[in-house]
C-alpha cells in the first residue's frame, strides 16, 4: 500500500525539503499512484537498436563498476 499523501509530505519535510520540491515530487507521487508512470514502450530499443537494461542489471553494473 503506497504512503498517503500525508505520511510522504512528513516523510520529505522530515529530510529538510519544501518549496518546489515538495510540490514537484507531489505531482510525481500522484501520478505514480494513478498509473501514470506505468508505461512501456519500444522507444530505446527502436532508438539505440539495443535492448535496455533491466533495473537488476543496471543496479549490477553501478555495484560492479
Amino acid at each position: 500500500e503506497p504512503a498517503s499523501h500525508d505520511e510522504w509530505d512528513a516523510r520529505w519535510r522530515a529530510l529538510g525539503r519544501d518549496g518546489w520540491e515538495l510540490e514537484s515530487g507531489h505531482t510525481s507521487y500522484d501520478a505514480l499512484r494513478a498509473g501514470e508512470l506505468d508505461v512501456e514502450s519500444d522507444d530505446y530499443e527502436r532508438i539505440t537498436g539495443e535492448k535496455p537494461l533491466t533495473v537488476a542489471q543496471g543496479i549490477e553494473r553501478l555495484t560492479a563498476a
